[in-house]
């Protein structure tokens, strides 16, 4: 956005060309699989329980 491309060579110009292309693709890719997800999916609660191990300090009898 507001760069002057007068003075880049060709092949600079076909670079930044393939750049956005390649951005504006994984863009659209992107809107797909997050459109897919909102269309397949919902938000489940879920509760689970595991087992956990703490540590701590315990005085040693003596």
């Amino acid at each position: 956005m507001g760069e002057d491309f007068a003075d880049w060579e060709m092949y600079q110009l076909r670079e930044r060309v393939k750049l956005v292309c390649d951005f504006d693709k994984l863009c659209d890719d992107i809107l797909t699989m997050v459109a897919g997800l909102v269309e397949n999916y919902e938000v489940c609660e879920e509760t689970v329980y595991r087992p956990e191990v703490i540590k701590h300090l315990c005085e040693v009898a003596s």
